[in-house]
């Protein structure tokens, strides 16, 4: 290895920490730099250091709780489902009756084409009965996917309903 690369390396390295670091900081968390790091990353095509990064991640089920949402967008823009799911799980566990973990979960089963998987945790999800649309809508999002427009219409109209912002 040149000095070149591996200085190159350790560069990236320390960005990725960086990142890291401002999305865990209780202090000055800093969601937004997640995402600059990601659209730059995906704009360069550097695959392989998104994944790097959710490799450097520590124990999910350590992370906060207020992370989780933006790790599992970042994992569903990247094309990461697996490290999304792995992060759902993990935030079910610090949330067991909130339906919001296992949406995300089921968007990313859904995303990845396995509407089996999704279908049976967005009956999961309803049927905790939180009042919220969302679980609706993102049932209503599985079912577009699929191309099933009469019952998407129908998800879409139930989170209207329960939630009409």
């Amino acid at each position: 290895m040149t000095p070149w690369t591996w200085y190159r390396n350790f560069q990236r390295r320390s960005r990725r920490r960086s990142v890291i670091s401002a999305l865990l900081s209780e202090s000055e968390r800093d969601p937004a730099a997640l995402g600059r790091w990601l659209d730059e990353r995906l704009e360069q095509g550097e695959q392989t250091e998104i994944e790097a990064l959710f490799e450097e991640l520590p124990d999910p089920s350590a992370l906060p709780a207020a992370c989780y949402t933006d790790l599992i967008e970042a994992s569903y823009r990247a094309s990461l489902f697996e490290q999304g799911l792995r992060l759902a799980e993990a935030w079910q566990s610090h949330e067991p009756d909130s339906p919001r973990p296992l949406n995300q979960a089921a968007r990313l089963h859904s995303m990845a084409g396995r509407f089996e998987q999704a279908h049976e945790l967005h009956r999961i999800a309803l049927g905790m009965g939180t009042g919220s649309g969302e679980s609706a809508y993102q049932f209503g999002c599985t079912l577009l996917r699929e191309n099933r427009f009469h019952e998407a219409e129908d998800a879409f109209r139930q989170a209207l309903a329960q939630d009409p912002r």
